[in-house]
């Protein structure tokens, strides 16, 4: 692709960004002073976008913290549909860390979104995605947050709409009291419909409860909000409290009632749930068609998956019968490859990661993997860019193909193995040998590969000697391949809906904890690593996943009592939900038998898992029905347009011709050549306003993508994990505001237009970080030999009562004490003002002036300036 091809117009909706921040400004940024990592609420990352005063606001959340939501792949896709309807704009919300949680809960400030900072009833919907049940707890205490009612009837025409999705969405009933409405399937062209469709709602002034109605209209839309409020009313007349026809709103309606009302749904669930229409979840025919961002938001603070992840493939019709998301997501749906290749290419070019995910659940089994990786890892090498994959699986392993891959290297491989017998393996239809895995195991080895990583899950029903099968397993690998290092994960089997095993119970915790400990005792000095995941965790997570409005009732009991946070260890409130599993015991459609899957539009699928579920007792598989068109199992999952849908077969020369084809050079190619030596160059810059809430490891990791993205070809290290050579000599805390800061950097680049260069950079980023001047240098050394660097202090404090003169003068020994080289030093006003010579990698003088006297606090949020002077020989 030539620069002619660079989408030019694009790319200029993020340049010129004026940063727009509500009202809350003020009480924000005071909130931010005291949290740790502020960088995650402060909204202006590069690629974020910000509309001022746009028609229709929609505000997308993933519930947990920033970390989690950024590496969340629906988050990106909807962020980039959505602000890309000209009336409309997405803006982002997480879960924000306990300490500001409890910040805002106390002073009652409004959760805000993170581009405007607008309370969340400023929003006209807000939409949820949820990947795992445990996220529950923190919806309602962001519903909390956002003084918005939790049950649907309190809420006014002033409300923001909320909808909810996700996998987790497709057992809707834990939620159905607190969520408006819900969309099950695929999302990506129903989010265009939903806000299109609202907006006009809007635009007609249509009433809150009208707006829902249209919405239902959309396939995969729907709402419990008309069922509810029939049972609401039932549940007044038989109560006798309340007249029937009065409101939830009445004061006089407390929580009490409203746990009445949640347990009277429980005790006439049948009533309930034969009144629920079919639900048509949405579905996609062709991922080629779903609009994949290649310019996407650079998070401030490092995400969990610090890449892009690029899907080849949504669904799995290898069909594991304890995996959920392989019934859920059918029929399978594979990407072209060229069309994989163009997204993997592109995001790497425009977002400057060192690393790129390809992702489905089964990644091994795509049409096109070993041309497509080989084709990747070609194009990636000389670019300090490694590929990455998910789990794998045994039967479909190719071992040359992954040996080329330099991430896993260096993390090591992971192999979904799941049960430790064959026998076992059969049941849950994960077919391959023993005598396979080991051969893989040997190749591996003999190859030089000194670390793989495995899954295990224990509790599949009905079975005896499964744990001793697992333990049986590991003694093996350890006596056949001494040398190599094992992590292993044992996970507690979570039954769910819509997988054969929906209505078995959960292995008990206590038995699961007594295996797990003993084999970690057992491997606990040798090359063998046991983790496992809390089990209680685990169980609530079961409970959710398969409960109805007995999980309503210990969801509002968490809400009553500021629980959440429950997929986290160190942040649960333990003990708190063991109470109500002695009341209810066993969740509701597992103890009442009753198929979720039912309550969908395609009626053949549960006599499906029926079938499935009968296999595994036998022992025996399920063919991949993608792989052989001759076979169907009469799933009732393909649908024309809606059927299997496989990638066209290409070899490495097609996939890797286009690949060059799409080597478009970066914006500023004109005025930044690539150069085949190596040079050192001196950039200048300041990092002030939102810029100054970076803490300076997340800033470096940034920094480098910005340099990437700008098209600075950085020399790396040598070795096993090579890094790029970029160095910080005066490293800013978080909280300080610097200007003319020092970062050295080598790249094999020439620079052709400073000016054009720092003008299109200086366009690009906004919020408060600022690139003044990129000089080359001889080298680090020479620069380092030839220049003195000094430093300029603001630091407000508070002053314990002594006068300026002889508190100077105590300051002074002190700093001198600690080898600092002072050149001035005054009090003014409420400031310190310090000049100094400073050295590389000094220590901080405010942190170190922080343990001066504890009666005197000297303030992180200060300013500091950077002179650089030629020395003269």
């Amino acid at each position: 692709m030539s620069i002619n091809n660079f989408n030019f117009d694009f790319y200029n909706r993020f340049l010129d960004q004026k940063i727009y921040k509500s009202d809350l400004k003020e009480k924000i940024d005071m909130l931010l002073h005291r949290v740790t990592k502020p960088a995650r609420y402060i909204g202006v990352e590069p690629y974020s976008i910000h509309k001022n005063n746009p028609f229709y606001r929609f505000l997308f959340t993933y519930p947990d913290i920033y970390e989690i939501g950024m590496s969340n792949l629906t988050v990106k896709l909807f962020y980039h549909i959505i602000n890309n309807i000209e009336e409309a704009c997405c803006e982002r919300c997480f879960m924000p860390e306990q300490d500001l949680y409890e910040m805002l809960l106390n002073e009652h400030v409004p959760i805000f979104s993170l581009e405007s900072w607008l309370p969340v009833k400023s929003f006209d919907i807000w939409g949820f995605t949820v990947q795992t049940e445990l996220v529950f707890s923190n919806i309602l205490a962001m519903l909390k947050l956002a003084n918005i009612s939790v049950d649907i009837f309190s809420r006014s025409e002033d409300d923001p709409i909320i909808i909810l999705g996700g996998v987790s969405a497709f057992n809707p009933f834990p939620l159905s009291s607190f969520i408006d409405l819900f969309f099950i399937g695929d999302g990506e062209q129903a989010i265009e419909k939903i806000v299109k469709t609202d907006i006009e709602n809007k635009r007609k002034h249509l009433t809150r409860k009208e707006r829902i109605d249209k919405l239902c209209r959309i396939d995969g839309c729907f709402s419990f909000v008309d069922i509810l409020n029939t049972a609401k009313n039932e549940f007044l007349k038989v109560n006798n409290r309340l007249k029937s026809e009065c409101s939830f709103k009445n004061a006089d309606f407390s929580d009490e009632k409203f746990i009445s009302f949640l347990e009277f749904l429980n005790n006439n669930s049948a009533t309930f749930f034969d009144r629920i229409d079919p639900i048509i979840p949405g579905c996609i025919d062709n991922l080629d068609n779903v609009d994949y961002p290649a310019f996407q938001i650079l998070p401030f603070v490092r995400s969990i998956q610090d890449r892009p992840s690029i899907e080849v493939a949504r669904g799995c019709l290898n069909g594991c019968r304890f995996c959920q998301a392989s019934y859920i997501y059918r029929p399978y749906r594979e990407r072209d490859a060229l069309k994989v290749a163009e997204i993997a290419v592109k995001t790497s070019i425009h977002t400057g990661y060192e690393q790129c995910n390809l992702s489905s659940l089964s990644v091994s089994d795509y049409t096109n993997i070993i041309p497509l990786v080989k084709s990747l890892e070609n194009y990636f090498n000389d670019r300090n860019i490694s590929l990455s994959l998910p789990s794998l699986r045994v039967a479909s392993f190719d071992i040359e193909l992954f040996s080329s891959l330099q991430s896993i290297r260096k993390s090591g491989l992971t192999f979904a193995i799941e049960a430790g017998s064959e026998k076992v393996r059969l049941k849950i239809n994960k077919e391959f040998t023993e005598e396979k895995f080991f051969t893989i195991l040997k190749s591996l080895y003999e190859k030089g590969w000194r670390l793989v990583k495995l899954y295990f899950i224990l509790g599949f029903p009905d079975l005896e000697n499964e744990a001793e099968d697992i333990e049986k397993l590991l003694d093996n690998i350890i006596k056949n391949f001494k040398g190599l290092r094992v992590n292993v994960s044992i996970a507690l089997l979570i039954p769910k809906p819509f997988t054969p095993f929906l209505y078995d119970k959960q292995l008990d915790s206590e038995l699961f904890l007594n295996f797990v400990k003993r084999l970690k005792y057992k491997y606990r000095n040798g090359k063998m690593q046991i983790k496992y995941p809390d089990p209680y965790i685990s169980h609530l997570e079961y409970f959710f996943a398969n409960g109805a409005f007995d999980a309503s009732t210990m969801l509002f009991e968490a809400y009553k009592n500021n629980v959440a946070y429950d997929a986290w260890d160190e942040k649960r409130k333990n003990g708190f939900y063991e109470k109500y599993f002695a009341s209810f015991e066993i969740p509701f459609f597992i103890k009442n038998k009753i198929d979720i899957s039912q309550y969908f539009s395609n009626n053949k699928f549960s006599e499906f898992l029926k079938i499935e579920r009968n296999k595994y007792k036998t022992g025996e598989t399920t063919e991949n029905c993608a792989l052989n068109e001759n076979i169907c199992y009469d799933c009732g999952s393909c649908n024309p347009p809606f059927i299997n849908r496989r990638s066209k077969v290409y070899n490495d020369y097609e996939i890797s011709s286009f690949i060059n084809l799409l080597d478009e050079p970066h914006y500023l190619a004109n005025c930044l050549k690539k150069n085949d030596k190596a040079r050192g160059f001196c950039i200048r810059f300041s990092k002030k306003d939102y810029y100054r809430y970076i803490g300076h490891i997340d800033f470096y990791t940034l920094f480098i993508k910005l340099l990437r993205l700008f098209g600075f070809d950085l020399v790396y290290s040598e070795g096993f994990n090579p890094t790029a050579k970029i160095f910080f000599p005066f490293p800013s805390s978080l909280g300080s505001e610097t200007i003319d800061d020092v970062v050295l950097i080598s790249a094999c680049n020439e620079i052709v237009d400073d000016e054009i260069i720092l003008e299109q950079i200086k366009r690009f980023l906004s919020g408060g970080l600022e690139i003044s001047s990129i000089t080359a240098i001889e080298s680090f050394d020479k620069f380092r030999k030839q220049n003195y660097f000094i430093e300029y202090l603001d630091i407000p404090f508070n002053n314990d009562g002594e006068s300026d003169e002889i508190l100077v003068d105590k300051i002074e020994n002190y700093l001198r004490l600690g080898h600092f080289d002072i050149r001035d030093i005054h009090v003014d006003g409420n400031k310190l003002k310090i000049t100094s010579y400073i050295e590389e990698n000094q220590k901080n003088i405010v942190k170190y002036l922080n343990t001066y006297n504890e009666q005197i606090d000297f303030s992180s949020f200060y300013k500091r300036k950077i002179e650089i002077q030629k020395k003269s020989f």
